[in-house]
């Protein structure tokens, strides 16, 4: 039998503990009582097992040691399955120069007209503002001219850029401490077509709100090359909707819960950048 000093053991469990939350995992520990010497001996080998200690004592020659860990279902037989995601549109407008953007008259310009736009809009190239549209641009009278002489009444009035609304869908999932299911990293900072995007994130079938419709409507703005969601334009550039998907992104809570955050910015994107959607 361990000796005591004044009734009390060399070394006694003297209470256990175990907290659990869902989602947010829990802690498991005990405390020790008896001689300050033999719990003080106790602390190297608590720690190497991942505990946290907090050794207590006074003048006497008794003393206490209370030792702590995280804790998680994820110690029992489904490790992975202790997590809770939040799904997430958020609003988001950003501002996009002029012939950047979605606007619908862009699609209209014809290459001459575009190209003549441009040297305007820069201020270098041969085309030199008149300030008479019909000796600037040609075509007049046709939807070419028209655009072209609308826009850069825009650029003119000081419409330098547009609004352009590109929500994104974000995943946050709230795990406990020892969570590790990784994350598929395959394409990212690529443009998803909606179909895919939605098949790679998960989102769930029942979400609020209606992403191919939302997605539809904001591609209609601007027309698109039929077939394609290419943004119909006269010059080199190919601009096409979709979905960018993003880094995951992990921050600890404390030391009970991990949050991972996952999004897709919907937008017009370059494919020499970020390729066609997939």
């Amino acid at each position: 039998m361990a000796p005591k000093i004044n009734g009390i053991d060399e070394a006694r469990l003297s209470g256990e503990r175990l907290t659990f939350t869902p989602f947010e995992g829990g802690s498991v520990g005990g405390t020790y009582e008896g001689l300050a010497t033999t719990l003080a001996a106790m602390i190297p080998s608590l720690e190497l097992a991942g505990y946290s200690v907090n050794f207590e004592r006074d003048r006497s020659p008794l003393a206490r040691l209370s030792f702590s860990a995280a804790y998680s279902q994820s110690s029992s037989p489904t490790p992975n399955q202790d997590y809770k995601d939040t799904w997430e549109l958020v609003r988001n407008t950003v501002q996009k120069e002029l012939l950047q953007s979605d606007h619908p008259l862009i699609s209209q310009i014809g290459a001459g007209n575009l190209e003549i736009l441009k040297n305007l809009i820069s201020g270098s190239g041969p085309d030199v503002w008149t300030g008479d549209p019909t000796t600037t641009f040609k075509n007049e009278g046709t939807a070419d001219y028209d655009a072209a002489v609308y826009l850069w009444d825009m650029w003119n009035a000081g419409e330098k850029s547009l609004e352009v609304k590109q929500p994104i869908l974000r995943l946050t999932r709230s795990t406990n401490p020892f969570y590790d299911t990784p994350f598929y990293t395959g394409n990212i900072d690529t443009i998803l077509t909606t179909d895919s995007m939605i098949a790679d994130s998960g989102v769930p079938a029942n979400f609020a709100i209606p992403l191919v419709d939302l997605a539809n409507q904001l591609i209609l703005k601007s027309p698109v090359v039929p077939g394609t969601t290419q943004q119909i334009r006269s010059d080199s550039l190919q601009l096409y909707f979709g979905w960018r998907k993003d880094l995951v992104g992990s921050s600890k809570h404390g030391s009970q819960r991990i949050q991972y955050v996952l999004e897709y910015q919907f937008g017009l994107w370059d494919a020499q950048t970020y390729g066609v959607p997939q």
